[in-house]
């Protein structure tokens, strides 16, 4: 089996239950990085403490994260945290890539997954410095201001879906799907589901105009197109395995291949699609609640075989802190 670019993908807890029952308790100071880092040897400390100086990417982000002091997930789940840097972050990843580790930070951040009316899970061609040229579900680091409310995430999920697609979502509908995590990405995602009161057509429009505007306002394009996905296990599994074939995307013509686009914008065309570690767990946390066992043990070691991850990793998150 092919060693993947992703690494291991984990899926640390998963549920279906109202995001009101999420409760972020946050104190105000802040903590490195580098310090308490999961599943860290002697050496991947010693290499995380001797950080040379490192440099943000034109425009990109730096600013105050969240960091996951402490969680209980017994009935109501609450998430405490402090406050860390987003540079210390960015170098402890650029220190561990290419180790071939399985270390995770404590920063948090968030995929929203979106699913319109007519059964279609969205993924957008990402734009930024942060793992441009993949596709992910509307998401966000947990950049803030003090002090951070109780509902901390679904404010911030309404924010990243109308920010990243357009369409507006009722904070009261959403909901928690579980925990997730990517060697390549090394934080932990707080996964949200929306099921948006529009279907694949009406949600392009919507996202073709809020490009339209943004591009108008000088503005920066979070996604330059999106990818509407069945969203029943067969067509999940081969999406999240890098084999899709099929249209997915009728108004902008985008048409792949077993994996590889052969209709669609000219920059991707004739080139596979990529994925972000912590994106595909958050889909498989949502597939868990929705696929009988046999199902989704079936699609997790497809994506293993197609070299997608080396390994989906089910752990208990409290036990590691």
């Amino acid at each position: 089996m092919v060693k993947s670019t992703i690494g291991n993908a984990y899926v640390f807890d998963a549920a279906f239950i109202s995001l009101t029952d999420l409760v972020v308790s946050h104190t105000p100071y802040m903590l490195r990085v580098q310090d308490n880092l999961i599943g860290a040897s002697d050496k991947e400390r010693n290499i995380t403490e001797t950080i040379k100086e490192f440099s943000l990417k034109p425009g990109e982000y730096d600013g105050t994260l969240l960091y996951l002091t402490g969680l209980d997930l017994k009935g109501r789940h609450f998430l405490s945290t402090n406050d860390t840097k987003y540079i210390d972050y960015q170098a402890v990843r650029a220190a561990l890539n290419g180790e071939g580790s399985h270390v995770l930070t404590r920063v948090l951040n968030l995929v929203a997954l979106v699913e319109t009316t007519d059964n279609k899970l969205v993924f957008g061609h990402k734009t930024t410095a942060h793992m441009g040229g993949l596709y992910s579900p509307p998401a966000g680091f947990s950049d803030h201001d003090n002090p951070v409310p109780a509902d901390y995430f679904a404010r911030l999920t309404v924010e990243e879906i109308s920010e990243e697609t357009g369409v507006s979502v009722d904070k009261k509908s959403l909901m928690y799907v579980g925990l997730t995590s990517g060697d390549d990405s090394r934080n932990i995602t707080v996964v949200t589901y929306a099921r948006v009161n529009e279907t694949a057509e009406g949600l392009e429009t919507a996202f073709t105009e809020l490009n339209r505007k943004l591009i108008e306002a000088g503005d920066r394009v979070e996604h330059d197109h999106l990818l509407y996905v069945p969203s029943d296990p067969d067509s999940v599994r081969e999406f999240l395995a890098n084999r899709y074939t099929g249209v997915l995307n009728s108004w902008q013509g985008i048409h792949f291949e077993n994996g590889v686009c052969t209709a669609g914008p000219e920059d991707i065309k004739r080139q596979e699609y990529g994925q972000i570690g912590n994106c595909v767990a958050a889909v498989l946390a949502l597939m868990k609640q929705r696929c009988d066992d046999k199902t989704y043990a079936n699609m997790v070691n497809e994506i293993k075989i197609a070299g997608v991850v080396d390994d989906v990793v089910h752990v208990n998150l409290e036990d590691m802190l």
